[in-house]
Formats: structure tokens, C-alpha cells, sequence
């Protein structure tokens, strides 16, 4: 499977206007003791925009990457816009899918 990760309603907080052009990856991902899980091949997962929608972005890591469902995560995500540069950390907890 793969793992699918979502940045939803990035925007500019000086105008609030939606971002849909922005080059935006996940750097790095750590676990709860802060060890660094990913990358494990020294390149980031980029996150493309989600056509038509208000400043959403989509990427998609390898099913290789070493997560244990309901372990806590760190994903560190960059944003540059133009001359702006953002960086976010946003916690996670993996989940296995399940058929229903």
C-alpha cells in the first residue's frame, strides 16, 4: 500500500487568499523520539496541488517506508510562494486500512 499524506487550505495569512501554486514536499518524517524515518533516500515527496480545490496538496510515499500503525509521527513539510518560505511539522498516527 501506498501513504497517502494531504495538506488541505494552504493560504496567505496576510491576504487569506488560497495558495494553488506552491512548490511544497515533505523533508523529513521522525517518529516520536525524534529519530528520522524517511528520507531514506535523501529525496523529499513532493506534494502537488489538487486541481480545482482551495490550496490542497497531495503526496504519496512508498509503502517501503518503515511506519507501525498507531505509532506517532512527525511529517516536516516545506512550503515556498514566490519569495515566501513556510515551514510546517504536523503530527500523525498511522492507520492500517481496512475492508468494510
Amino acid at each position: 500500500n501506498t501513504n497517502v499524506f494531504q495538506l488541505t487550505g494552504l493560504r496567505n495569512e496576510m491576504t487569506l487568499a488560497y495558495i494553488n501554486d506552491a512548490t511544497v514536499s515533505i523533508t523529513t518524517i521522525e517518529d516520536e523520539d525524534g529519530v528520522g524515518v524517511f528520507p531514506l533516500s535523501g529525496s523529499p515527496i513532493a506534494m502537488d496541488y489538487v486541481a480545482g480545490s482551495d490550496g490542497n496538496y497531495r503526496g504519496i510515499a512508498d509503502s517501503s517506508l518503515p511506519f507501525v500503525a498507531g505509532d506517532c509521527y512527525v511529517a516536516h513539510i516545506d512550503v515556498t510562494s514566490g519569495s515566501s518560505v513556510s515551514h510546517y511539522e504536523f503530527p500523525f498516527v498511522p492507520l492500517t486500512r481496512t475492508v468494510r
